[in-house]
């Protein structure tokens, strides 16, 4: 949580803590046990706060690792790719891969519709 939103559960809390202790018309018993209930919903907030904090720092190390790994793994293909002559190509223009072959985009940008290799092939003419 933000240090905004810990101060205002903290106010919100203080201020039903302090409702008990001016009401004169509240049982003893019941102005305990809400007191016990605002003491233990203040624990829960910290918790979480600190579990939140937790996962937090663990995420960002593990971006911080994929990133790192990112890198290894491009600086390993380049140094691959220097030794064999070849070039890799960036990772925008890599389709997919099927049983390690390589397709890429298109260098044109267009694609060809369905019907141009069927008319070429049929003489121009569709069925």
């Amino acid at each position: 949580m933000a240090d905004e939103d810990k101060d205002r559960v903290e106010s919100a809390l203080a201020l039903l803590v302090g409702v008990t202790k001016k009401s004169g018309n509240l049982r003893n018993d019941l102005r305990k046990d809400i007191v016990e209930a605002m003491s233990s919903l203040r624990n829960y907030f910290v918790q979480v706060q600190t579990v939140l904090e937790v996962k937090t720092a663990a995420h960002k190390e593990l971006e911080r690792l994929v990133r790192e790994s990112s890198e290894e793994v491009q600086r390993l293909l380049g140094a691959e790719s220097n030794k064999m002559g070849q070039v890799v190509p960036p990772p925008d223009q890599i389709r997919h891969e099927h049983r390690g072959v390589r397709q890429l985009l298109p260098s044109e940008g267009r694609r060809k519709l369905y019907s141009e290799p069927l008319n070429w092939q049929d003489g121009g003419r569709c069925q």
